[in-house]
């Protein structure tokens, strides 16, 4: 079996183990609350808090997230094989904010920077981007799809500044199998067969970044931004 290490820990002389934070190693042993692993020197460090380490393809797969945004992941949890949970609580500014369940351990705050120009961190902050970021959600389970704003013709501006400003549509969607997209004056959510429920309609033009394995509907105002 193996674990990756995710919380960098002192040993009981203050020093730090030889292990690295995202590397995956072989667990030896499997204890209430502790394991033993071959460190990066080829020694066997025993009775290590279990709770550093995180099994991502365990009983419970990774959890897959597509987003169009960061805010999108504030919500969203993740669970490892022996119940510890990560949990996205908050997206301040350029800071991710997490914070840790780890079973027979307390609960810790960390926070990932999305600028990886930013100084004076904290000891809990990393920083490196966003490639370092998904880096560091894939360590706590969420293995993060980033969606990129699509790009939009000046045919499909002209008609979704018409239905929001003449018809208040707020959102479109893409029923299963349906040629052209809908669009809703108030956010709909996706049923067993159709998005639902309010006033909607077909959009005359067709947007093909629009699919029925959408989570969530598209916003016409973010669409609209620059």
């Amino acid at each position: 079996m193996k674990a990756i290490y995710i919380d960098d820990v002192m040993n009981g002389f203050g020093e730090k183990y030889n292990l690295t934070i995202g590397k995956e190693y072989d667990i030896l042993s499997d204890n209430d609350g502790f394991v033993d692993v071959v460190d990066d020197k080829g020694e066997r460090q025993k009775n290590l808090f279990k709770s550093r380490f995180a099994i991502i393809n365990g009983d419970k797969s990774m959890k897959k997230i597509k987003i169009r945004k960061w805010e999108d992941l504030v919500g969203m949890h993740s669970e490892d094989k022996w119940g510890n949970k990560t949990e996205v609580y908050n997206i301040y500014g350029i800071t991710i904010m997490l914070k840790s369940y780890r079973k027979a351990y307390k609960s810790e705050n960390r926070s990932i920077y999305l600028d990886e120009n930013v100084d004076g961190l904290s000891i809990s902050g990393i920083k490196g981007g966003r490639e370092r970021v998904l880096e560091e959600l894939k360590m706590c389970g969420f293995d993060v799809e980033f969606i990129k704003k699509p790009v939009l013709t000046d045919e499909q501006k002209l008609e979704l500044r018409y239905l929001k400003k003449l018809h208040k549509r707020k959102w479109l969607t893409r029923n299963d199998g349906s040629e052209k997209p809908r669009s809703w004056n108030n956010k709909p959510t996706k049923q067993t067969w159709c998005w639902g429920f309010g006033e909607n309609s077909e959009t005359k033009l067709n947007y093909d970044f629009i699919s029925w394995e959408d989570d969530e509907p598209w916003s016409i105002e973010e669409l609209l931004e620059n």
